[in-house]
């Protein structure tokens, strides 16, 4: 090897300059092999329209016109028509056919139907502000000011833990956390999002809910039992994870609620996340990266601890007659406590959300009849995955880079 001295300098590169380049081309290298966040993958649809707007009427025309049809795509909210005596409008999550919403009779029309299930103040402010927030944190107040004050001490004792362990996750905190209110006198005009959320608008005690991405939950709503165990400060740790971490992916089955989504976000999606979330080609990686995760599942719907999502530290106790776990992917019992997540090539299908415990209101009812789902394919080998080849490579650049750094090293003194 020949080299060139340049004041001091090898090729114009000192020895010293050119071991300082060694962590920016590791940090590259291993930073394209995680490129998504719990946050990003909020904003990528893998399971289609979450929620069905079910018009229940005898047979006749269903009003639905050409620009009605165009505005369901900015959303999460499909169209059906289902036959039946009276004239009723449902909303209905697409992988629960057992409740439905009572959103209005025969005289609602359809456009004002659609809106009732996909629009309200909060609903619009958490579209319009989503791509420039890390996460949201919803705050449902109770009929005792005085555990409302309590529960935002524990929000802003979350808020401080998360800043303290900020450096442990794989990005920096740059978008701001933002808390809204659900006070006691608008839960009538949010009632479809606190369905959404699973509540029935009538919980006494404060309830607290994150939400991220495309109004996404990162866990079970909160009450106040659980933010004194640090559910707060999980959950929203949980959203700055990578995707890949190692636990449980419960949170990718968590449920959406029922929003617009305008055809002005879905432009803006790409320069804000850096990637495409509508692309097939993205939803089928990030479908075999939750794919490739760990396989136990926590059954209390809440994320793991923050141990757990910071260091990788989990506790688990065993007992002498404990039964051996099962390994076909079922639990003990032949029920499971958590729908899988179904995997295909294109990132389409079905999440299959646990279906939500239905309380007594008026306007909760039995649901219309609804279609089966479609068969799961097989996921693909992981040896097949093009992530797997990209690791490899990414680890045979950063050997290349370290030996071409100490060849520059010993060549400066051999000189």
């Amino acid at each position: 090897m020949q080299l060139r001295e340049l004041d001091g300098s090898v090729d114009g590169l000192s020895a010293e300059g050119a071991l300082s380049v060694i962590p920016l081309w590791i940090a590259l290298t291993l930073g394209g092999l995680c490129r998504y966040t719990v946050r990003d993958i909020g904003f990528i649809d893998l399971s289609g329209p979450g929620y069905e707007l079910v018009l229940a009427a005898p047979e006749g025309d269903d009003g639905w016109d050409a620009r009605l049809l165009a505005e369901v795509r900015d959303g999460n909210v499909a169209l059906v028509r289902e036959e039946a005596a009276g004239s009723v409008w449902w909303l209905r999550r697409s992988s629960d056919a057992d409740t439905a919403l009572r959103l209005g009779d025969a005289g609602m029309e359809p456009a004002a139907a659609l809106d009732a299930a996909r629009r309200s103040p909060l609903r619009d402010e958490i579209s319009s502000l989503a791509l420039s927030t890390f996460a949201f944190v919803i705050v449902v107040e109770g009929t005792d000011p005085a555990l409302d004050k309590a529960c935002d001490a524990a929000i802003e004792e979350a808020k401080t833990g998360l800043r303290a362990i900020e450096s442990q996750l794989p990005r920096p905190i740059h978008l701001p956390l933002v808390e809204r209110r659900i006070a006691r006198s608008a839960r009538r005009a949010e009632r479809v999002l606190l369905w959404s959320l699973g509540l029935d608008g009538q919980t006494p005690d404060p309830v607290v809910c994150v939400l991220y991405g495309r109004g996404k939950l990162a866990g079970e709503p909160i009450d106040r039992a659980d933010l004194a165990r640090g559910e707060l400060l999980a959950q929203l740790a949980l959203v700055g994870e990578t995707c890949e971490c190692d636990t449980s992916r419960d949170w990718a089955a968590e449920a959406v609620i029922a929003h617009a989504w305008p055809e002005r976000q879905r432009r803006s999606a790409w320069d804000a996340l850096g990637f495409d979330p509508e692309s097939p080609m993205v939803k089928a990686e990030v479908t075999r990266i939750l794919a490739r995760g760990p396989g136990a599942e926590r059954k209390d719907g809440r994320p793991d601890s923050i141990e757990a999502l910071v260091f990788g530290y989990r506790e688990a106790q065993l007992t002498a007659d404990a039964p051996a776990p099962r390994t076909d992917g079922a639990p003990l019992g032949g029920e499971r406590a958590r729908p899988e997540i179904q995997i295909v090539d294109a990132g389409e299908g079905d999440w299959g959300f646990e279906a939500d415990s239905a309380d007594p209101d008026p306007d909760l009812g039995p649901a219309p009849s609804h279609l089966g789902q479609q068969p799961t394919p097989e996921p693909e080998p992981e040896d097949a995955d093009p992530l797997v080849r990209t690791r490899q490579i990414g680890v045979v650049f950063v050997a290349v880079s370290i030996l071409l750094a100490a060849a520059i090293v010993l060549g400066r003194k051999g000189a």
